[in-house]
């Protein structure tokens, strides 16, 4: 089992962006 986690930030507008986490879980046999 892979756990990984991505960091994306986005931005929105000019002044203002946005920022969120993501969980990828893989599982590997």
């Amino acid at each position: 089992m892979i756990s990984r986690s991505w960091f994306i930030c986005v931005h929105v507008s000019r002044f203002f962006f946005s920022c969120f986490c993501i969980d990828h879980e893989i599982t590997a046999v």
